[in-house]
């Protein structure tokens, strides 16, 4: 107990002699002369009745600013869009490419049940109504003929 009132002792003589010095620096003195430090709570005690002051620690700036990736015009729209591109795994590549083979087909499918089955596809609905108008002229039946338009199935596909 003697050894610690010494040592505050010491401490409170060092910061009142000069006031400028930190806590740290203070404690580093009492470190050298006794060879064992101070309780930092009596260490702290000390250099504030010695006249020292604590400040608040300062903030620290970062050291290096953030890196920003600049995206081109065509990537702000897909992210917006919420579109995405195919990525690097087969995986990807692999729906990529069936979405491709199945994007490629005409979005109007009229199915024609007579004496045989005929498909004919096309690009745009007023060209499957005009077809549907035609083969109505010519005699065939109503319930002959479906007139269907191509969609994305909603089935999750394990590849």
């Amino acid at each position: 107990m003697e050894a610690a009132k010494a040592k505050a002792d010491y401490a409170l003589e060092i910061t009142k002699a000069e006031p400028t010095l930190t806590m740290t620096v203070v404690g580093k003195k009492v470190l050298e002369k006794f060879g064992q430090s101070l309780a930092p709570n009596r260490l702290r005690a000390a250099f504030l009745e010695g006249g020292g002051t604590i400040q608040p620690r300062k903030k620290r700036r970062a050291s290096k600013p953030k890196l920003t990736v600049e995206s081109s015009p065509v990537q702000r729209e897909r992210a917006i869009q919420g579109k995405r591109g195919p990525g690097r795994r087969k995986a990807d590549k692999t729906v990529a490419r069936i979405n491709r083979a199945l994007n490629a087909l005409e979005k109007h499918v009229v199915v024609l049940k007579a004496n045989d089955t005929q498909v004919h596809e096309f690009n745009s609905a007023e060209q499957a109504k005009r077809f549907v108008e035609g083969k109505l002229s010519e005699g065939v039946a109503v319930s002959a003929i479906g007139f269907y338009t191509r969609q994305p199935l909603q089935v999750s596909v394990g590849i």
